[in-house]
């Protein structure tokens, strides 16, 4: 259950929160309200086969989103430039939320968690490797952004296209498959599409730091999702 939750929160604050919805979510209350009824929807339809026992805690997961994203909504505003720091923040919050949940939902401690999380069960395996998948591609996405705005653009915004989004997602996706596969001296490949396809717009930008540093902590953590899949 621990892993279906898991996929359930990063398919909800990550692949379904678009940008309409987390800008809607910066700027009314009614952004919050409908970013929580993702998450209650999403979390409802991955605990099905214990529904009748895991609502409360499916409500409890859902609704701990108002407190916390309306804390790092202020906090982003009072504090601009830690971006990544809320972030961060905030992901834990969440991650202890899920947890908290399946301790109590259980009975479970601490040290059973953690086996849980290093031996997933085998009935779990694809509900695992889909979480590794989306964790690299587009918790990455925003992680890797945040990197390259928050350490190598001085807290700046930074100017990308929508085809850099895709490509950054599309490479991060290539090398996990290629951690995964053991074929790590593939790598370098997985940078080829974005460097061909967006040359033009590097020469125009002029400064690749922000570029790179996206690229480098992009590819740091979906090396590092690619190394934990295999390890399981």
């Amino acid at each position: 259950m621990l892993y279906r939750l898991l996929l359930a929160h990063v398919l909800a604050d990550f692949t379904l929160q678009t940008d309409y919805i987390y800008r809607l979510k910066t700027e009314r209350f009614r952004g919050v309200l409908l970013h929580v009824s993702i998450v209650l929807v999403t979390t409802a339809l991955f605990s099905l086969p214990r529904f009748s026992q895991w609502w409360p805690y499916v409500l409890f997961i859902g609704l701990s989103h108002i407190p916390i994203d309306f804390v790092k909504v202020r906090l982003s505003k009072l504090f601009p430039k830690a971006g990544i720091r809320l972030f961060l923040l905030d992901q834990l919050a969440h991650l202890l939320v899920v947890v908290g949940a399946v301790m109590i939902a259980d009975n479970l401690s601490w040290k059973q968690i953690a086996q849980l999380l290093s031996s997933p069960s085998p009935d779990e395996r694809v509900v695992v490797y889909c979480f590794g998948y989306v964790v690299s591609i587009s918790v990455g996405f925003i992680f890797a952004r945040m990197v390259a705005q928050n350490l190598a653009h001085g807290g700046r915004p930074v100017s990308w296209s929508t085809a850099s989004k895709y490509l950054g997602m599309g490479e991060r996706g290539l090398a996990t498959t290629f951690v995964l596969l053991s074929w790590p001296y593939l790598l370098p490949l997985a940078i080829v599409p974005r460097l061909v396809l967006e040359r033009k717009q590097i020469r125009r930008d002029g400064s690749l730091l922000p570029l790179a540093a996206e690229v480098a902590s992009g590819l740091l953590l979906a090396v590092t999702v690619g190394l934990m899949l295999r390890g399981m």
